[in-house]
């Protein structure tokens, strides 16, 4: 049997044994790759990634296919450390937090001198945030109730039909004097507030269909005609779910919508 060790501490330069063992999964990955590349028919041999106790942070995805396994003479296995607490992570510890400035724009006054930030380490998003209490809530403002917006010249957008097309039709069958889109929607005066930081910010959406819900960024906000244009279509048109009558729709991280708590 071939055992390569994997250790948080270690640089992966190294042969990856129990006394120099690799640091990343990553590159474990790659050398059980090379290993199975080498075997013969006949003479094939067992593999086991061993992880030693700590955290293995994953920086970008990690994906094992057919080509990670065994094909029916030997096994691959990957196994954590049975003596420690063996951790694959793909999160980033966040320290040196310090006190925003009172006078941010945007910042709700209730909130002003409460607020604490931290530079993000470069080449970094935050989808989730959590403290040793477990997932914090981001910063989001009150339901917004969607409105139609104009349809679209003939030829432009999605196609007419189908969780692809716009909703052309209202609840009744009649037909509606505005639209519903997969890519912006409208929204009532002062249901939005201008914002140094909508650039940032992100909408969550339950559409039309309410089975599900998206996470989008904003490509551009029209406050004139009040319609915000999204970055990506949603993945139905984002109309009135029958879950969520009186607003579907929730702008989230962005200060001006932080509230405390």
């Amino acid at each position: 049997m071939l055992t390569i060790t994997v250790s948080p501490t270690e640089p992966d330069q190294n042969p990856g044994t129990q006394d120099a063992p690799l640091q990343t999964l990553h590159e474990a990955c790659n050398r059980v790759r090379e290993t199975i590349k080498t075997f013969q028919s006949g003479q094939e041999q067992d593999i086991t990634v061993k992880l030693e106790a700590g955290i293995h942070r994953l920086h970008e995805p990690i994906i094992l296919g057919l080509e990670d396994c065994g094909n029916g003479e030997f096994e691959v296995t990957w196994e954590g450390d049975p003596d420690g607490e063996t951790i694959i992570s793909s999160g980033v510890p966040l320290t040196g937090w310090k006190r925003c400035a009172e006078d941010l724009a945007d910042l709700p006054v209730e909130v002003r001198s409460r607020v604490w930030y931290v530079d993000l380490p470069a080449g970094t998003e935050v989808n989730t945030l959590y403290s040793p209490g477990g997932c914090l809530p981001r910063a989001q403002g009150a339901a917004i109730k969607p409105v139609q917006t104009p349809p679209l010249p003939e030829g432009e957008g999605p196609g007419r039909y189908g969780p692809d097309g716009p909703i052309t039709k209202n609840i009744r069958g009649e037909t509606a004097a505005g639209i519903w889109h997969h890519d912006r929607f409208g929204f009532a005066e002062g249901a939005i507030a201008p914002a140094a930081d909508l650039h940032e910010a992100e909408f969550l959406i339950i559409p039309a269909m309410q089975w599900t819900m998206n996470i989008l960024s904003i490509k551009e906000i029209d406050f004139e005609r009040r319609i915000v244009h999204l970055a990506k279509p949603c993945t139905y048109p984002i109309g009135i779910p029958q879950c969520a009558p009186e607003g579907s729709i929730w702008l989230e991280n962005s200060l001006s919508v932080l509230s405390p708590g």
